[in-house]
């Protein structure tokens, strides 16, 4: 078991096989769209809680953020999770393209994904609204209410609470 993220209240270790990761006490084994199943995490929280993921390993790793001390928000391929690490609640959300970064901003999750940019409510995973790109997202960062998106043709400004660009 390789350590590949640590963070405040959480650990992302990679597990070399599926048979592996099945002999870890978990809550849950999540699998995201994984097709051919290449990759096997386990992402541990300081209250010991384990949940397994496995993913299509496509090159990019589980993006993790805290969203308050006991609720996580992270992707696995094309979808998103948040669990509350004290109720143990699971809700996911299946996106459109694979999840490159994720931004929590008070109670709105902005997530970053290959061709699209989605804002979400932290907690409820409900959909606030979503911007379809037409070219690869290469990368973006927070500008105050402004979302700086750099795509392999041109960028976008993306208004963070309108979800309007180019404004």
């Amino acid at each position: 078991m390789e350590e590949l993220l640590k963070g405040k209240n959480y650990q992302l270790f990679k597990i070399g096989t599926k048979s592996e990761l099945m002999e870890y006490p978990v809550l849950e084994i999540l699998g995201g769209e994984a097709q051919a199943s290449r990759a096997f995490y386990i992402l541990q929280f300081v209250n010991d809680l384990k949940i397994g993921l496995i993913s299509d390993d496509q090159g990019n790793f589980p993006v993790i953020q805290m969203v308050s001390d006991h609720i996580c928000m992270f992707s696995l391929d094309t979808n998103i999770y948040t669990v509350d690490t004290e109720t143990q609640d699971i809700t996911s959300a299946c996106l459109d393209s694979l999840v490159f970064e994720i931004y929590v901003i008070r109670d709105t999750s902005f997530i970053i994904c290959e061709i699209d940019v989605y804002a979400f409510n932290s907690y409820s995973l409900e959909e606030k609204w979503h911007v379809p790109l037409k070219d690869i997202i290469i990368d973006s960062q927070v500008d105050g209410e402004i979302l700086v998106i750099d795509t392999d043709e041109k960028a976008y400004k993306i208004d963070l609470i309108k979800g309007t660009y180019n404004f």
